[in-house]
């Protein structure tokens, strides 16, 4: 009888009979011994996976905003198009954000107050679309890949944040506190491939700005 141990951590117990049949004392200590090389190579191995997954999601997070940053993104559109290639149409809509004002605010206030001004506008998109994940892919450029429970209410989603930008806009709150967002958005089904899809979300974009500058 003796304990099988993961470092400092008990993770089982080895048990064998004394009797006819079964394996003498020498050998009972030779298999424990190989076992417990083996738990520990195990552990080694459990600690390094950890670490690498540890550092993969490092690597694909934005140090300003903590949301995902451009390597996210291209990973999670390289597998969506896997997966429209295998006939799997995901049910998402993209919509692409632009931040308003970052040039003016960095030459007046320096980037610090830039820096500031971008991490409360994606804040904003993060409390509206908080199902969905959000990549941020520019300086001042985000996308967020509307899905889960965000999917069926992206229209009335997309027009609160709107409506609370113009509330925003229209108070007395500091400049930094002033979020403004150029957004365009596309459902999947409006598009033949993931190229066209990301066209129509830019142009969608673009019309929005446009309509910005007339007002």
């Amino acid at each position: 009888f003796c304990p099988l141990r993961l470092g400092s951590a008990v993770a089982g117990y080895m048990v064998m009979g004394h009797s006819k049949g079964f394996f003498s004392d020498n050998i009972y200590g030779d298999f424990g011994g190989h076992l417990d090389r083996a738990l520990d190579r195990y552990q080694g191995n459990m600690k390094m996976a950890r670490l690498n997954d540890k550092l993969s999601e490092m690597m694909e997070k934005d140090s300003l905003t903590s949301v995902k940053n451009r390597i996210a993104y291209d990973n999670y559109m390289n597998k969506m198009e896997q997966a429209i290639s295998e006939g799997k149409e995901p049910k998402v809509a993209i919509l692409m954000g632009d931040i308003n004002n970052l040039k003016t605010i960095n030459d007046s206030l320096g980037h610090d107050a830039g820096d500031l001004y971008i991490k409360n506008c994606c804040k904003l998109m993060c409390d509206t679309f908080k199902h969905s994940p959000i990549f941020r892919t520019g300086g001042d450029e985000f996308v967020i890949v509307i899905s889960n429970e965000d999917f069926a209410v992206r229209d009335e989603h997309l027009r609160e944040m709107r409506k609370k930008m113009e509330e925003i806009a229209a108070s007395e709150c500091p400049i930094l506190s002033k979020v403004s967002v150029a957004t365009g958005m596309a459902d999947f089904e409006e598009a033949e491939s993931l190229a066209s899809y990301i066209r129509i979300g830019s142009l969608s974009l673009q019309l929005t700005e446009l309509q910005s500058n007339v007002v």
